[in-house]
């Protein structure tokens, strides 16, 4: 009886985190802009030489290359 409603608070709980909405992260504007000519999702110009984005596809990084962007900096694991 008991392990049951243990049981059930966990689900519950863990039902709550699960259906948890994901809200866009906001940057404040004076620590990096966003790039709006480019199609790749989340790319923002943090100074002259850095830039900060979501994984690119392949034709995201072809895009990248052509803006001028030469070298990237992996940090998923």
């Amino acid at each position: 009886m008991i392990q049951s409603i243990i049981f059930v608070l966990f689900a519950i709980l863990f039902t709550g985190c699960s259906q948890k909405e994901s809200t866009p992260i906001s940057h404040k504007p004076h620590w990096a802009k966003p790039i709006e000519t480019l199609s790749i999702e989340n790319i923002h110009r943090i100074d002259d030489h850095l830039y900060k984005s979501a994984q690119p596809d392949s034709e995201g990084f072809k895009e990248l290359y052509r803006f001028g962007i030469k070298n990237d900096l992996n940090l998923s694991g």
